[in-house]
């Protein structure tokens, strides 16, 4: 092999079993006319050691930038969801990117990736075992084409959305030209719903149906938490009238109350209101 012209530097050696050729590592021209061509015994074998070395640099990680262009979802406790990021479709008034999903326990991972743009869904301080209830989610769509806002609440706490009635929103319609608009997602909250904590998702896509997990389309993803709370149970008091007696006698009269829901037992009686008249407790 020639020596590269103006440069004598020290030989470079691959490993035994890529063959051996000698290259000059200071002359980064005569080095690209040695990769692209040289007929040198073993300089096949030199180029596949030199471009192993720079897969491997990738591989690795070293200093190549991962493109940001979807936004994920954020608990802990869901798979992955996640959409293209696109300025014309969001949830709220912001949108961020990431290259992967960043989640905690408590639905704010996304909170200090980029910018927090957690800032589209209300959700009620708590919602209650078998009653109405609703989110509110704000909406923007200048895409051009209907877009598809779906939301789940995990009622079981099991970290699936798929189970019978966790969907609380299905393909609600976002026509484009919808700018800043609040949508009401109303429901009915199971009645043997986990009592406790549990997460929330909502979706916005250019997809329909896109399911509670997985990529789909452009659009955004906000995961938050609900507080579920139990029902409210009511007793039906007996006798809700009462006789006449006698004045100065003596009256026992005995007040029963039953649960009308699933009952929390046990229960006690009190005065709410006035005074009871003498010798009456």
């Amino acid at each position: 092999m020639e020596s590269p012209p103006g440069n004598s530097g020290h030989a470079s050696t691959p490993p035994a079993h890529c063959g051996r050729a000698t290259i000059a590592p200071r002359a980064a021209a005569w080095k690209g006319r040695v990769l692209l061509g040289s007929a040198v015994s073993g300089a096949k074998s030199v180029v596949k050691w030199v471009l192993g070395s720079v897969v491997l640099g990738l591989l690795a990680g070293s200093g190549v930038a991962v493109a940001q262009t979807s936004d994920f979802g954020d608990h802990a406790g869901f798979s992955n969801a996640s959409s293209t990021v696109v300025s014309s479709l969001k949830i709220g008034s912001t949108t961020d990117k990431e290259s992967s999903a960043t989640t905690n326990a408590t639905a704010t991972g996304d909170d200090v990736t980029g910018s927090d743009d957690e800032d589209g869904v209300t959700v009620p301080s708590s919602i209650v075992q078998g009653t109405s209830t609703s989110i509110t989610v704000n909406v923007s769509n200048s895409t051009g084409s209907t877009a598809y806002l779906n939301a789940w609440i995990d009622f079981n706490q099991n970290g699936v959305l798929t189970d019978s009635g966790e969907q609380v929103a299905i393909n609600k319609t976002v026509a484009t030209g919808t700018s800043n608009s609040n949508r009401v997602l109303s429901f009915t909250v199971p009645a043997g719903a986990l009592i406790g904590s549990t997460g929330v998702r909502v979706r916005l896509t250019s997809t329909s149906g896109p399911g509670p997990t997985g990529a789909s389309g452009n659009g955004e993803v906000e995961d938050t938490l609900v507080t579920v709370n139990p029902s409210c149970d009511g007793y039906a008091i007996s006798p809700y009238a009462l006789g006449s007696w006698e004045l100065n006698s003596s009256v026992n009269l005995t007040l029963v109350a039953t649960p009308t829901g699933t009952g929390y037992a046990p229960y006690t009686w009190s005065k709410s209101a006035g005074t009871f008249p003498p010798g009456l407790s």
